[in-house]
């Protein structure tokens, strides 16, 4: 469970951003006896504004932390992509620190609560920071200064796993993932479980590789991941009601089994062989080619999957479409409703770019319910998502978000602002939607206009371009 972010210096964002789940009234550092943390944290958040404004730079270092914690001790990038300062202060150092909890391996009914804050500049990680909190007391798991660490006299790392941790720390390495490097790592590990467990989904370029869970629209990346689902017959009943609940017209779904040509499966037979001489110092030698071969279980990384959908009957006939003849919106509907459910079925994070991408407002106001809705979220889950759509924000939607779970991006001057719209006097009778378009609480667009000399300046110049491409 995410409980805050905070963000400083990171693209558009020069001064602080803080991004706070937490419910006003709570002040401590756990719940207060009796209670648990789904009665003192928001299971939405959800960040409204222009293009351009920032509000995928509000989140975006949320799946970025995620590449870093799983990949930065291999690949330096991950967190060298974190380090992007505002144009005007690259000088500065960039902070970041994020609020939230993991499993306690002793209590299984109780969580710990985790700060993990990292600072960087142009030469690597300045300062990481780790504290947690089984009780109402902070202490320090380690802080790191550079190249040099210091753990915690209750870090309950061991004296061995400490030295192979500092042994790993190069100036992009963080800390986090040095820790999974190590055998025994304590009983404060699930301070790294939190970040294999968020789910990160971003419409476009993703800021970390695939497996992040980050993908676009068209299936290019989440083919086998929806088609495994339709694989399994308990799924496959569920995968069937969410399209029954878009409405789409499917009736049903079939998984196609590709098996990569075989020219190409003989090829990489070669390569592997020749990679595993060389790996082991030896020659690739014409016998030693012979010798190697891929086993069944190499040949089933070969394949692919694809998904066939069957429409209702058409004059007396039903018949499939592929899924490039799906429409846009049909298919993003299923990459993103099978993680939300899955968020509900465990109670994980979900953090959604630009949620209501090609969706319908009615669907994307219901995706965004089944969150606020106790009765389907029981186990903790929270979704934190960008939109330019703003009927979630109207009391006769299905959602009627909350005022604590309605966030606003603005930008001034070339740097964003985050707004929490419980900072204006919102009341009970008032259309926040009409509100907010009628620009009641900024962080709205405000277009220029064109003149009808525009127009005829661009249709004189375009018709000249055209004569003179003819004459040539």
């Amino acid at each position: 469970m995410l409980l805050a972010i905070r963000v400083s210096n990171y693209k558009s964002f020069a001064g602080e951003a803080i991004l706070d789940l937490q419910k006003s009234s709570f002040h401590r550092t756990r719940p207060p006896e009796g209670r648990e943390w789904d009665d003192v944290v928001h299971p939405l958040a959800g960040v409204f504004g222009p293009n351009a404004s920032g509000k995928s730079n509000l989140i975006e270092p949320l799946s970025v932390a995620k590449w870093i914690v799983m990949d930065s001790v291999r690949d330096p990038d991950s967190t060298k992509t974190l380090r992007q300062p505002h144009a005007c202060h690259t000088e500065k150092a960039s902070s970041f620190a994020f609020d939230y909890l993991g499993a306690d391996p002793v209590n299984p009914e109780r969580s710990i609560r985790y700060r993990w804050s990292l600072e960087l500049d142009d030469s690597g990680i300045v300062a990481e920071i780790l504290e947690a909190a089984t009780t109402s007391r902070w202490r320090v798991v380690f802080e790191r200064s550079r190249e040099q660490i210091k753990f915690g006299g209750s870090s309950e790392i061991p004296k061995a796993s400490q030295k192979s941790i500092e042994a790993l720390l190069l100036p992009w390495a963080s800390v986090l993932s040095a820790w999974g490097s190590v055998r025994d790592q304590g009983s404060l590990s699930s301070a790294r479980d939190f970040w294999f467990d968020l789910q990160p989904i971003r419409v476009g370029q993703s800021s970390g590789p695939d497996q992040l869970g980050a993908f676009r629209p068209g299936w290019p990346v989440r083919t086998e991941t929806v088609a495994s689902w339709f694989q399994d017959p308990a799924r496959l009943a569920i995968g069937m009601k969410l399209l029954r609940v878009a409405d789409v017209g499917i009736t049903g779904v079939r998984v196609e089994e590709h098996q990569a040509p075989v020219e190409l499966v003989e090829k990489i037979e070669r390569v592997n062989r020749v990679a595993a001489a060389i790996l082991a110092g030896e020659e690739p030698t014409p016998d030693l080619l012979a010798e190697t071969e891929m086993t069944d279980a190499d040949r089933k990384k070969l394949r692919s999957l694809s998904l066939r959908f069957t429409h209702g009957e058409h004059h007396g006939e039903k018949f499939e479409l592929d899924r490039s003849a799906e429409s846009t919106g049909t298919l993003w509907w299923l990459e993103l409703t099978i993680p939300l459910l899955e968020a509900l079925a465990t109670g994980s994070t979900v953090v959604v770019d630009e949620f209501a991408y090609g969706l319908h407002p009615v669907l994307s106001d219901h995706l965004v319910s089944m969150f606020a809705d106790p009765n389907l979220n029981r186990y903790g889950a929270q979704l934190l998502f960008t939109s330019h759509d703003f009927i979630v924000l109207d009391s006769q939607s299905e959602t009627a978000m909350d005022n604590d779970y309605v966030w606003l991006v603005e930008k001034h001057r070339g740097e964003s602002e985050l707004i929490h719209l419980s900072d204006f006097p919102v009341k009970e009778n008032h259309n926040r939607r009409k509100r907010y378009l009628t620009g009641k609480y900024g962080a709205l667009p405000q277009p220029g206009y064109l003149a009808p000399s525009d127009i005829f300046k661009l249709r004189s110049l375009l018709t000249s371009s055209k004569m003179g491409s003819v004459k040539q």
